[in-house]
């Protein structure tokens, strides 16, 4: 039976394609994963997957892996060129396609059944890179001797009052040239 769980097959295919190239670490996030994606063709979303994977697995190769030094032709990479954004991207090559055929199908089977959940993931990812843009990280102190310091987002320390269990003091902002 074909898997059509997004985040089983994503993990079952990863864990394929890394094992085949002496790679075992996390998923990368989704956001790398459909990263140039076009969902409204599964099967050519499904190789653009594929090789989203495998360049990250060109990146994750330890430096004692006999993969180490090879050329993205031997992880089955291409370089094309983006017909509508006439972008270089990272495609695979025919020989990869017959060689992941059966992940290819079942990639994108779950990918045809699950546009809604990639969609909404890449859009929370897009949200969350906003925000994080546009509410940076700052420092912010007690009136404790020595002062404790945290790191809190703009926007947090502004609308919210965040007191020291110590001293029982609002933290407030640290000027930027006490950190330099």
């Amino acid at each position: 039976m074909v898997p059509l769980d997004m985040f089983d097959t994503l993990n079952q295919t990863w864990q394929t394609v890394g094992a085949q190239y002496d790679v075992n670490s996390e998923l990368p996030d989704m956001g790398t994963l459909f990263e140039g994606v076009d969902l409204d063709a599964p099967h050519r979303a499904s190789e653009q997957v594929l090789a989203n994977m495998l360049s990250e697995v060109m990146e994750r190769t330890g430096r004692f892996s006999p993969w180490y030094k090879k050329p993205a032709k031997f992880f089955g990479l291409v370089m094309t060129l983006d017909s509508t954004t006439q972008c270089a991207e990272w495609g695979l090559s025919a020989q990869a396609a017959r060689q992941w055929q059966r992940l290819l199908e079942t990639l994108a089977a779950a990918i045809e059944k699950n546009v809604g959940l990639i969609l909404s993931a890449n859009w929370l990812d897009d949200l969350e890179a906003q925000k994080s843009a546009d509410d940076p990280c700052v420092a912010a102190s007690c009136l404790c001797t020595p002062p404790r310091v945290i790191l809190v987002r703009r926007s947090v320390l502004t609308h919210a009052e965040i007191r020291c269990d110590a001293c029982h003091e609002v933290f407030h902002l640290v000027e930027d040239d006490w950190m330099s």
